[in-house]
C-alpha cells in the first residue's frame, strides 16, 4: 500500500497510459472496424463492444500493469 505522500514516478504514469492504450485502442479498433453514419452509433457501438471484450484480455493487460508497477515500486524503495 502506498503512503499518502508517495511520490509516483513518471515511468509509473506511463506504465499507467500503456495499460490505458491498450484497452482503448483494442476498442477503438473494433468501433471503428466499418462506417459510422453518426455519434449515436459511436456510443452504441461503443457499448457495445465494451460488453463483448473478453475478461480474459482486461485480466491480461493489468497483469502486465501490475507486474511493471511493482517493479518501478520496488526499484524506488530501494532507491529511498
Amino acid at each position: 500500500m502506498f503512503a499518502a505522500n508517495f511520490s509516483y514516478p513518471a515511468a509509473l504514469l506511463q506504465c499507467f497510459c500503456l495499460l490505458n492504450y491498450k484497452i482503448w485502442g483494442m476498442l477503438q479498433e473494433r468501433v471503428y472496424k466499418t462506417k459510422i453514419r453518426d455519434i449515436h452509433e459511436v456510443r452504441e457501438r461503443s457499448v457495445d463492444e465494451w460488453d463483448k471484450l473478453d475478461q480474459r484480455f482486461i485480466d491480461k493487460v493489468v497483469g502486465e500493469w501490475q507486474k511493471k508497477t511493482s517493479s518501478l515500486c520496488d526499484c524506488r524503495r530501494r532507491t529511498d
